[in-house]
């Protein structure tokens, strides 16, 4: 079959490719994917993976295996529930524990992987959403778009219920009651009280934490009401457990990916890694495995003095991922720019601290208020500059993410405070990581090429006068 070599170079052993089979091509008419589509991501995986490592292809293969899963949710489950990618992902791993006859995804993260880095058919739900009813050029968020996109075309199924989040991001609860209500979904919207003083982080306003996990433990008893399901103390436990466990393998990779000189690996590839932790898939082993697979590979090139850019390249940190592009990053580095950290892949070693409240709704909540880049404006901003101490960069690149409103108001006040506190150059562009019709590839380096020259320029004068 004209996909059988595709899935074999994204990780699949020959005998999972034949016992699949029946799934894939279900999934695939459903998708409508034919030859040309399995020749461009097969050409796009080859472009923008390095699929030489183990742990890239066994990535790629949880993705690709998820996608099918997610386009049977319906045929092979009696309840499909949506949890958005803004809320918490312990609160996904916790319900995915529930029952294996409920599916439980982050649906827009699961179809900007594939359908957008691997595929390439994010832009056409994208369209699909804006003519649905979230209007191009009014800042909408691609992330929203496209799930409205994939509910209209029908390539995913209409779930029986939608969480949402409403803590940090004020998008996804307006699209979401309006997907809603198109497609008459029970929806449950997690809300907060994000109001604090500008200054008041790393303290917070306690009564976030009591209002965000009352809301989170009324999702769950909607969830219960609908799926029949008792989400158990220790199904909590054990959706907090997945969430540590993979922090905890996914933070060295991210650590030897940012101090290696050459860097080791394409950042391409740790944003695979990345999202992949948003997607709460039942296979939690393999998911660790891979990552931990990646991190010895990489650990023997490092030993091995391999690299993607020339050893001792400017050091930047890069203020995005692309979930549907991974083209975007790769264009930075191909201007000579080591790339040590992207946003929010890292967390500070003061961001580690433990709970103080008992409950698993409230430790969620309180985990929200301790981490930087979801606490507040100013959090974000002095993660940044955490960031930024801690690898010793010689610049940094925001992105002005113009479509999401919940990290629009950062870039520019964060430029003035890294200039002030570190003395480096800040560079700030428009971007989106939802979207990458308006701002692609090309784009980006054209943008950064100057910058780049400049960084590397600064660094000859330093060794100079040393």
């Amino acid at each position: 079959m004209h996909y059988t070599n595709f899935f074999q170079l994204c990780g699949f052993q020959p005998d999972e490719v034949e016992r699949e089979r029946p799934r894939i091509e279900r999934a695939f008419k459903i998708l409508e994917f034919g030859p040309a589509d399995i020749q461009i991501a097969e050409d796009r995986v080859r472009e923008c993976f390095d699929i030489s490592l183990v742990g890239i292809r066994e990535m790629l293969r949880l993705f690709l295996r998820e996608l099918i899963s997610l386009v049977l949710a319906k045929q092979e489950n009696k309840k499909v529930v949506y949890k958005d990618f803004m809320l918490h992902s312990q609160l996904g791993f916790a319900l995915m524990h529930a029952s294996k006859d409920v599916y439980v995804t982050t649906p827009e993260v699961l179809l900007g992987v594939t359908m957008g880095q691997i595929f390439d058919k994010w832009n056409s739900l994208l369209k699909i959403g804006e003519e649905r009813g979230l209007l191009p050029g009014k800042a909408q968020c691609g992330a929203t778009q496209a799930y409205l996109g994939a509910l209209t075309k029908g390539i995913i199924p209409v779930p029986d219920l939608m969480i949402v989040g409403g803590y940090f991001c004020d998008q996804f609860p307006l699209a979401g009651e309006l997907i809603s209500r198109l497609f008459n979904i029970p929806a449950a919207f997690v809300d907060g009280v994000v109001d604090s003083d500008w200054a008041i982080y790393p303290n917070y306003n306690e009564r976030m934490i009591s209002y965000t996990g009352g809301k989170i433990g009324k999702a769950i008893k909607k969830f219960e009401d609908i799926t029949g399901c008792i989400v158990t103390e220790e199904m909590k436990k054990q959706g907090r457990r997945d969430n540590a466990r993979y922090w905890h393998a996914f933070q060295p990779l991210v650590d030897i990916v940012a101090t290696s000189d050459p860097q080791a690996i394409s950042q391409a590839n740790i944003t695979l890694s990345y999202w992949l932790y948003g997607v709460p898939m039942r296979d939690r082993e393999s998911a660790i495995g891979a990552i931990t697979t990646l991190l010895g590979e990489v650990e023997q090139r490092v030993k091995g003095g391999m690299g993607i850019v020339e050893k001792g390249a400017p050091k930047v940190y890069y203020g995005f991922h692309s979930l549907v592009d991974p083209r975007i990053v790769k264009a930075v580095e191909s201007l000579g720019l080591s790339i040590t950290t992207c946003h929010a892949n890292w967390i500070p070693p003061d961001e580690w601290g433990t709970r103080t409240r008992t409950t698993f709704e409230e430790r969620l909540a309180e985990g929200n208020c301790q981490r930087s880049t979801l606490a507040s404006t100013f959090g974000i901003v002095d993660y940044l500059r955490k960031n930024c101490e801690h690898f010793k960069v010689d610049g940094m690149i925001e992105i002005f993410p113009y479509n999401c409103r919940c990290w629009v108001t950062s870039p520019l006040m964060a430029r003035q405070y890294i200039k002030e506190k570190l003395g480096i150059p800040v560079l700030v562009i428009e971007g989106d990581q939802f979207d990458s019709r308006s701002y692609s590839a090309q784009q980006l380096r054209t943008r950064v090429e100057t910058f780049a020259e400049m960084l590397k320029a600064n660094r000859t004068l330093k060794s100079e006068a040393v």
